[in-house]
Formats: structure tokens, sequence, C-alpha cells
């Protein structure tokens, strides 16, 4: 009987599991493929020692594709360098203090993609649904637009473009 109510539903979502660097990287060139705008929350400190290299590389093609990021972002040092270089990598953020963001979301098109930097090996969960990508992106928006804009220094961002 579970078993028929769980075969009712002809729209289910679309789950794909990812594991390791390599298999994780699909998520960014997926992104860089389907050229939407990404919102999510972000801890910079974690993907930018996962990504290595590729942290960069990434941010630049996204920009030069001309895909809006915008990031809520654990307050650290990291997250306060982003903001410095937001304007040439096409990124918004706002930083939170709220706690620890212990995985990182993205939302795009109607993709959810929660990715874990901290775990060994590091692997994402991405959900494929027009309904739950829709409730997410409430939800992110509405943490968004609690948050105060930052407003940095004219010396902090006059070198930049």
């Amino acid at each position: 009987e579970l078993l028929a109510i769980y075969n009712a539903s002809q729209t289910k979502p679309r789950v794909t599991f990812y594991e390791k660097w390599e298999q994780v990287q699909e998520i960014y060139f997926d992104i860089l493929r389907e050229k939407q705008g990404v919102v999510g929350w972000s801890d910079y400190e974690y993907s930018r020692k996962v990504m290595g290299a590729y942290y960069e590389e990434f941010a630049r093609e996204r920009a030069k594709r001309n895909i809006l990021y915008r990031a809520i972002a654990r307050d650290t040092v990291a997250a306060r360098e982003r903001v410095r270089f937001s304007r040439r990598h096409l990124r918004e953020v706002k930083l939170t203090t709220s706690g620890d963001l212990t995985t990182e979301l993205y939302l795009y098109g109607n993709k959810i993609v929660h990715l874990s930097f901290r775990s060994n090996p590091i692997f994402a969960v991405m959900i494929e649904d027009t309904s739950i990508a829709a409730t997410m992106r409430l939800i992110w928006q509405d943490a968004w637009d609690k948050l105060p804009e930052i407003v940095l220094s004219t010396e902090a961002t006059e070198n930049l473009d």
C-alpha cells in the first residue's frame, strides 16, 4: 500500500547525488550551462579551500557569461574579501552572523543544490523540482530582505574594475 502511494505521483522531484570534487564540479558546469541567476547561502572559507584554483576561475567565467550570483554568506574574512570583488565577479553578497553555515545551498532554475564542503569526501545533493525551488527561493528572498546592505569604503573598491 505504501509503495502504491509512493508511485502515485507522476511528478516526482529528480534527486541526484554527487560525491568527491570531480563529481561536485559538474554542478558548477551546470550553472554555467543553465545561464540563469543563482541565489544561495555560502561559506567562503570552506568553498575556497575545497575548490582551489577553480574558485576564482568559476567566478570569472560566471561573470563573463553574465550570470549574477546573490549570496547570503557567513561573516568571515573570506566573505568580506568576496564583497570587495563583487562588481568584478557579478556578485551581490549580504553577510550573516546568525550561525555557522555547515552546508552551502544554491538555487537556480528549478534546481536546489546542497553542498557539504566539510564532509570527507565532499558531497552534494541536487533536487530538481519547480515547486520546491520556488518555495526555497521565497525563503531565501525573505532572509535576504532582512539583512543589511554592505557598504565598503572608497579605498576598498577603487581599483577593482
